[in-house]
C-alpha cells in the first residue's frame, strides 16, 4: 500500500474530511488493493491503478466519501470473489448499493443486443432507471468510463470504436444532463480522438498553433473582468478562462461550415460569486 497515494486521494477531496471518513477511505483502499492483487489491465499495469484513478476523479469533483469509496470498490463484485453482501457488512448498505448499481450497469452493457441502436436505447433506459434510485451510481460509472477512455488505446480496434461510439452517444450526453459539463467535454474529446484521429490531430494542431496568443488574451480578459467587477462592488469573485474542447470546434468547422479563423469563441470565461444575488448584479 502506498500511503502517499492515499494521502493524495484525501487531499484531492477539497472538503475537509473527518477522521472517520479518512478511516473509511483507507479501509476501501486497502481492500481494493488486496482483492485486485495480481490482476493486470491490458496495458500491463496493475489493475488497482484503474479503481484508484476513478476514485481520484470522484474525489476531485468532489463527491461525498461513500461515492469515492464506491469508486475504489466498483470492480470488486465483477472481477473478484467479493460479494455485495460482504461489502454491505464491511462498508454499509449505502456503499454496497452504489457498487451493486455500477456492476449491474457494466454487465448490462455487455449483453448481446443485435442492433447497435437497440443497445444504445437499452443502455440509456437502464442508466436512467439507475439514476432514479441513486444518482451516484451514474456518477461513478461516468468516472469509470472517463478513465477507460483515457486508456482505450490498449484495446482492439473494434472494441475501441464500439466503446467510443457509446461514449459519444450515451455517456457524454448523460454527463451534460447532470450538469457535469467538464466531464462531458472530456468524454466528447476522447471519443472524437478515437473515432476520427486524423480530424482530431488537425484541430489540435490548429488550436496549438495559436495557444500563446490565446493565453495572452485570456490573461488580459480575466484581469479586465476582475477590475470591472471590483469597481462595481463585487470583490469576492473567482474568474477563470478555459479553451473550448476540440470536438465542439470540429463541429463548428465541419458541420456548420465556419472557417477556423472565423471562430471567435475559442475561450470561455466563468465568474463565480459568493451568493446568488451577485449573479444578477
Amino acid at each position: 500500500m502506498s500511503f502517499d497515494e492515499l494521502a493524495d486521494l484525501v487531499r484531492l477531496h477539497r472538503h475537509g474530511l473527518e477522521e472517520d471518513d479518512e478511516a473509511l477511505l483507507r479501509k476501501a483502499y486497502e481492500l481494493a488493493e488486496e482483492r485486485h492483487e495480481g490482476q493486470e489491465r491490458r496495458s500491463k499495469c496493475p489493475y488497482f491503478v484503474h479503481p484508484y484513478e476513478v476514485a481520484c476523479l470522484l474525489a476531485a469533483m468532489p463527491m461525498d466519501v461513500p461515492t469515492v469509496c464506491a469508486g475504489l470498490l466498483h470492480d470488486l463484485v465483477e472481477d473478484t470473489e467479493t460479494t455485495v453482501d460482504e461489502l454491505g457488512e464491511l462498508f454499509g448498505k449505502d456503499i454496497a448499493r452504489i457498487v451493486n448499481g455500477v456492476t449491474k450497469l457494466t454487465l448490462m452493457g455487455r449483453k448481446h443486443i443485435p442492433r447497435f441502436e437497440e443497445r444504445q436505447a437499452e443502455n440509456y433506459r437502464q442508466m436512467v432507471l439507475g439514476m432514479t434510485r441513486d444518482v451516484r451510481v451514474i456518477i461513478v460509472k461516468l468516472a469509470d468510463r472517463l478513465h477507460n477512455m483515457d486508456t482505450i488505446e490498449f484495446m482492439r480496434p473494434v472494441q475501441r470504436r464500439r466503446i467510443a461510439t457509446e461514449t459519444r452517444e450515451i455517456y457524454a450526453p448523460l454527463a451534460a444532463r447532470l450538469g457535469m459539463h467538464s466531464v462531458r467535454n472530456e468524454l466528447d474529446d476522447l471519443a472524437f480522438k478515437t473515432l476520427d484521429p486524423d480530424a482530431y490531430r488537425e484541430i489540435a494542431d490548429m488550436v496549438h498553433a495559436k495557444r500563446e496568443q490565446r493565453e495572452r488574451y485570456k490573461v488580459e480578459v480575466i484581469t479586465l473582468l476582475r477590475q470591472q467587477l471590483e469597481k462595481n462592488g463585487l470583490k469576492s469573485v473567482e474568474v477563470t478562462g478555459r479553451s473550448k474542447h476540440l470536438h465542439s470546434i470540429y463541429q463548428k468547422i465541419h458541420v456548420r461550415g465556419v472557417p477556423f479563423d472565423h471562430i471567435d469563441d475559442l475561450i470561455a470565461f466563468r465568474v463565480l460569486v459568493e451568493v446568488n444575488a451577485d449573479c444578477y448584479a
